[in-house]
């Protein structure tokens, strides 16, 4: 949003001097800002810190405790997302939970909360108001209790539950390469008045939906690209435990990718940028749908990628010529499995 605001007050001040150019004042203000923004882009790495489990038992006095895996790193702790086993049937933790930060920071949560109270109905990402540090190889407990007052039921109590907490890594110094594409950049940014909105779509080649009644193709139904029939007919499942891809095209220029769309991509997903071979979930599958600011289905079993958008915690500096490598995991233990086809479609601005 503040990319927005910023181009926008900039067009703002063109139109009051009377141009398409802003005045040179707001023009080297806007550009400065556009710099920095690279250079922290290029700075800061995206971490997706998953705290996973199943509950043993489901009794009216079960409690049981989960841990994030110790990182070699400091990390700054954004935000976090909730996730039951399935969305298609009840993304909830129906379970009161609390969230332990390693002394001293104490408590995120003072008590057991439940999530409906702590969380907007459709929305289970949410950004903190206050970031804050978890050093390295410490990690954050996540308590869930079922004998709180207003604990949500025994639904779902024993799938596997988890907490993504969204994390930004700092380098501590900028590489050869990384220098070196910022001098692309600020050339870019010296050159254009103003930022373009790029959209990348993640692709599976070859790949091609078809329907369960008929197993018979969707029109266009062929690399991701569906055209739907009217009807209300649900995709073809995808075997559990199948593993896909999909993969960007690849960028002509810097880019810094700030958000991203999901539609039907799977139980869980691994992301990897081709370019720096930097992992967003370390290498882990994390779930799909725990990057989900909400969503709705546009029909029966399909999300629709509007609503299922995710802001990245900060942005990522694509590098000329490198892609956004994904895999899509159907995982053993999810309720149900996903459905074909995959799509994802990352939201992207030029410097």
């Amino acid at each position: 949003m503040q990319f927005y605001n910023q181009q926008f007050q900039a067009m703002i001040e063109a139109q009051v001097a009377g141009g398409y150019s802003p005045p040179p004042t707001i023009a080297r203000a806007f550009k400065q800002r556009r710099m920095n923004a690279v250079s922290k882009a290029l700075s800061m790495l995206n971490l997706f810190v998953s705290v996973t489990g199943n509950m043993p038992q489901a009794t009216a006095d079960a409690t049981f405790t989960v841990y994030s895996k110790p990182l070699q790193r400091d990390v700054i702790v954004m935000g976090c997302a909730l996730m039951s086993a399935d969305e298609r049937t009840d993304n909830r933790i129906g379970s009161e939970f609390r969230v332990r930060l390693p002394e001293p920071l104490g408590h995120l949560s003072q008590n057991y909360i439940f999530p409906a109270m702590a969380f907007a109905p459709g929305t289970y990402s949410i950004f903190f108001p206050a970031p804050f540090i978890l050093r390295a190889s410490e990690q954050i407990a996540i308590d869930f209790g079922l004998n709180a007052p207003q604990d949500g039921g025994l639904q779902n109590t024993t799938q596997k539950v988890e907490i993504v907490f969204f994390c930004a890594s700092v380098k501590d110094c900028l590489t050869a390469d990384d220098e070196e594409l910022l001098q692309i950049a600020q050339a870019i940014i010296a050159d254009t008045d103003y930022q373009r909105r790029v959209y990348l779509r993640s692709w599976t080649h070859g790949s091609r939906a078809v329907t369960s009644q008929t197993n018979s193709p969707f029109q266009s139904g062929v690399d991701n690209c569906v055209v739907y029939d009217p009807q209300n007919i649900s995709t073809v499942a995808v075997p559990k435990g199948t593993l896909t891809t999909s993969e960007t095209r690849s960028a002509d220029e810097p880019l810094l990718i700030v958000g991203l769309g999901l539609n039907a991509c799977g139980e869980a997903i691994r992301i990897t940028d081709t370019g720096s071979g930097h992992s967003f979930t370390q290498g882990d599958f994390v779930y799909s749908h725990s990057l989900f600011y909400s969503e709705e289905f546009v029909t029966f079993t399909t999300r629709g990628p509007v609503f299922s958008y995710f802001r990245l915690p900060v942005p990522h500096l694509l590098r000329p010529g490198a892609t956004l490598f994904a895999e899509h995991l159907a995982t053993p233990d999810a309720v149900q499995s996903p459905f074909n086809p995959e799509f994802m479609c990352w939201e992207a601005i030029t410097p």
